[in-house]
């Protein structure tokens, strides 16, 4: 594959989601800035993140597609800590960490406003 991988070419399968995991914010919110250990530790607490991708659903035994996936991209998903594979695509200088779950491997998700 040639050039640059964006995560906005990347297609999950069957019901495969992508999620950005939220960043631990490096100060509290009185201001005080956190140290880098504690900011690890926090960091490892985030379990939560935004869907960018979202797969097609899996197959019945019948042969047909999964009419009803449970979420959309742009929610607010909830997951274990250590769960999901985890991976890494640069954007731009930076590079950024997606998590790859099964749709049943998370919790749930945010309220959408217009629920």
């Amino acid at each position: 594959m040639a050039g640059e991988v964006r995560i906005e070419d990347f297609i999950p399968i069957d019901d495969r989601v992508i999620v950005r995991p939220h960043k631990a914010e490096d100060k509290t919110e009185a201001g005080v800035y956190l140290p880098p250990a504690a900011l690890l530790q926090k960091r490892e607490i985030v379990q939560s993140g935004e869907i960018v991708a979202i797969g097609p659903g899996r197959f019945t035994n019948q042969g047909e597609r999964e009419a009803m996936m449970d979420f959309r991209v742009g929610d607010i998903v909830y997951f274990a800590r250590f769960q999901g594979w985890l991976f890494t695509i640069g954007e731009g200088e930076e590079e950024v960490e997606y998590r790859v779950f099964g749709q049943h491997d998370l919790f749930g998700r945010k309220k959408r406003d217009e629920e």
